[in-house]
């Protein structure tokens, strides 16, 4: 059986043309121990099947850990300035093993993967769905939400670094072992900031000048300023790292939609306009929220590992002893199932921060 597919520019891996023969499943590991062992796929429904299941699923029961939430009583309304929601589209992890006694080889493996066949205006639309749904359940619980027009027409709301496009993406080390990376929208009404959209560096320490100048126009408005980021990840991906003196080193992935733990909720105010920033506060979700709902199947669709011939002919003429494998997956979901999901992790993630402020303000 083979697969076509196209990666769009929210695929952070491709693949290029070549397929080989597909194993399908939800989990694969990788073993290289002293044989050149095969990549194994447990096997789970199949697309057929996850077309089947619910399109209406419940939101989430997701908690999340406010810290600072005293700051949340500071301001009698609540201002969404930016709303962000990341889209974790690939990942990859290795593992190297140095060999012992007889089987001193060196070896490693590699595991590539990327999600596929949702589409970009999909996530934006999302990203829209996700700030509405928040403003709509602080409404409804009593809060006096700001409307964006009000806080564009605050002089200081024109200080902020907003991220051209409404867009962004990255990569970098967030699951111990494992490289994942993302594609980052924003609301329409709720654009991304520079530096609060899972940037690193200096973009990063440079977001204290917007969060600043928001917070003024908290002052004028009399409103504390929360921003929410909400990061959806696809697949659990993990390695014994690099084990010297070992015979063995092992790569495993299965297919896993999660709220990831990079998820959080900052919130700030000032009591009165001046430089700076002033106080902050935020809400988090320590060991994330997998939700064990079916999506999707895991699939190999190349195989770029070293050749056994090439391999046995190079240690023979002693022109070194390793070997290197690398696999090619990708996670192809149901869209509507996938959509289904991402719906039920932002309606939990929003009624969670709708009880983290109720309770702040309760005293709790």
């Amino acid at each position: 059986m083979k697969i076509a597919w196209a990666a769009s520019a929210a695929l952070l891996i491709a693949v290029g043309s070549a397929t080989g023969s597909l194993a399908e499943g939800q989990r694969m590991d990788s073993v290289s121990g002293n044989s050149y062992s095969a990549s194994e796929a447990q096997g789970g429904v199949g697309l057929d099947q996850i077309r089947t299941l619910p399109t209406d699923v419940a939101p989430f029961p997701v908690v999340l850990e406010v810290d600072k939430g005293k700051y949340l009583k500071e301001r009698p309304k609540i201002a969404v300035p930016s709303y962000a929601v990341s889209y974790i589209t690939s990942a990859e992890a290795r593992a190297s093993s140095a060999g012992a006694g007889s089987a001193s080889v060196n070896r490693s493996i590699r595991y590539n993967t990327a999600l596929v066949g949702i589409d970009e205006a999909a996530m934006k639309q999302w990203a829209d769905e996700a700030h509405k749904d928040l403003v709509d359940r602080l409404t409804k619980a009593g809060f006096d939400v700001v409307a964006a027009e009000a806080m564009r027409a605050v002089p200081d709301y024109g200080k902020v670094k907003w991220i051209e496009g409404n867009r962004t993406q990255d990569g970098q080390i967030i699951d111990g072992r494992a490289k994942k990376g993302w594609v980052v929208f924003g609301a329409t009404d709720a654009p991304l900031i520079t530096g609060m959209s899972m940037e690193t560096g200096m973009a990063a320490i440079m977001s204290g000048q917007s969060a600043g100048a928001l917070q003024n126009v908290g002052v004028d408005l009399d409103a504390m300023m929360v921003h929410p980021l909400l990061v959806l990840d696809y697949i659990a991906i993990q390695s014994s790292g690099n084990k010297m003196f070992s015979a063995k080193a092992n790569v495993s992935a299965e297919t896993n939609f999660s709220i990831h733990p990079r998820s959080k909720v900052d919130f700030g105010y000032k009591v009165k306009r001046m430089p700076g920033t002033g106080y902050t506060g935020w809400m988090t979700i320590e060991d994330g929220f997998p939700s064990g709902e079916e999506f999707g199947v895991l699939r190999e669709v190349d195989d770029q590992s070293d050749s056994l011939v090439m391999h046995n002919a190079m240690a023979l003429l002693g022109l070194g002893n390793s070997y290197k494998q690398k696999k090619i997956l990708v996670v192809e979901p149901v869209p509507a199932r996938y959509a289904a999901l991402v719906k039920a992790a932002y309606q939990g993630y929003n009624q969670a921060i709708v009880d983290g402020i109720v309770k702040a303000r309760a005293g709790g």
